[in-house]
This record gives C-alpha cells, sequence and structure tokens, in this order.
C-alpha cells in the first residue's frame, strides 16, 4: 500500500513538473527576443497628413477621400497612436497619410 501511495505521488510530481515547464514555454519566459530594427531604403521625405480621431475602422473612409485627393498612384500609409485594447474608441488618435514626391 505504501509503495502504491508513492507511485501515485510520483507521478503526481511529475505531471505538475510537465504542466509548470509548458507553461514557462509557452509563456515566453525563457526565451531572450531578439529585436532587430531597420529602415526601408525608401522613406519618405514628405508626406501630407489628415489627422482624425475615434475608431480605427473609420480611417478606411478617410483613406478614400486622401485617395480621391492625391490620385489613383499615390503611396498611402496610416498611424495608428494609441493601443485600442486601453483607449476607449471615441478617444483613440490616427492619420491617413499621402507620400509627396521630393522637391527637385
Amino acid at each position: 500500500r505504501v509503495m502504491a501511495l508513492l507511485f501515485y505521488l510520483v507521478i503526481a510530481v511529475l505531471v505538475i513538473a510537465a504542466i509548470v515547464i509548458a507553461v514557462l514555454l509557452r509563456s515566453g519566459l525563457l526565451y531572450s527576443p531578439i529585436l532587430r530594427v531597420s529602415h526601408p531604403a525608401s522613406l519618405p521625405s514628405r508626406a501630407a497628413f489628415i489627422l482624425k480621431s475615434g475608431p480605427y475602422k473609420n480611417a478606411g473612409k478617410e483613406f478614400s477621400r486622401l485617395k480621391n485627393l492625391a490620385g489613383d498612384s499615390a503611396v498611402l500609409f496610416g498611424v495608428y497612436y494609441d493601443d485600442p485594447n486601453k483607449v476607449p474608441a471615441e478617444r483613440l488618435k490616427w492619420a491617413v497619410c499621402c507620400q509627396l514626391p521630393d522637391e527637385t
């Protein structure tokens, strides 16, 4: 009977150890992150932008508006300043931008 209890105790300890190791591996606590920062070869030196606030889902309408103003060949990009998980939707800040040609 003592051997059976010891067997179950060893199994329980092994299961708990396996769970702890799995959680540590899954959480990423055992890994060192590699951070690389690079810049694209052609950053726009000039850009036009429309600053807005409100839900990020409204950005599509503003991108269409800017595309109509700038033309179909325009390079558009967005800048989103806030984390939507931390800031209420009506207070989110963002910008839709258009790359302008360099002055010659």
